[in-house]
């Protein structure tokens, strides 16, 4: 029986295809309306991918992007972008991956590449309802610091669609 291997390493130019995919599961998800949208047409993809590589190789640690890899596949990505104390994180895996642990393992990973560049604190945000990413970031540790109400969408009349979001924070 061939051994799983788990690793989380930057994204590079050629995970577009395996990003995309969790975009597109999540277009089709009950929790589309608490973010916003990504382009999916396969040019746009590879050109953003393209741009996180760039920024993973510009050697600032600024911007940087993560993929959480099951035997070779990326299963999910972590974005971290540079804020005052530390980092604001953004994840996403695909459906088939979700529930078994490898959210929780692979963030927890790129926290701990994070302290190395000095973090004191990494933060998130997720709805409130969105009850699979809000248990998520308790499991890890985070607190929640704050609401507020946001919209990314409209009905189709036109009115926004507005959600209380969280704010989480996790100190290091």
């Amino acid at each position: 029986m061939e051994k799983t291997t788990f690793t989380v390493r930057k994204t590079e130019e050629n995970d577009w295809s395996d990003i995309r995919e969790i975009w597109l599961d999540f277009e089709n998800s009950e929790y589309v309306f608490y973010d916003t949208y990504k382009e999916t047409e396969p040019e746009s993809v590879k050109e953003r991918i393209k741009k996180w590589d760039a920024a993973n190789r510009s050697g600032k640690n600024d911007h940087l992007f993560f993929s959480v890899c099951l035997s070779g596949e990326v299963i999910g990505f972590v974005s971290a972008n540079r804020c005052l104390k530390g980092y604001d994180i953004g994840y996403g895996f695909k459906k088939k991956y979700q529930g078994m642990g490898y959210g929780k393992k692979g963030i927890s990973e790129v926290i701990s590449i994070l302290k190395t560049y000095g973090a004191e604190s990494i933060y998130a945000g997720t709805a409130i309802k969105n009850a699979p990413s809000f248990n998520l970031l308790l499991s890890l540790g985070f607190s929640l610091r704050a609401t507020e109400l946001l919209s990314f969408h409209k009905d189709k009349y036109g009115n926004d669609i507005v959600f209380q979001g969280g704010i989480f924070e996790l100190e290091l």
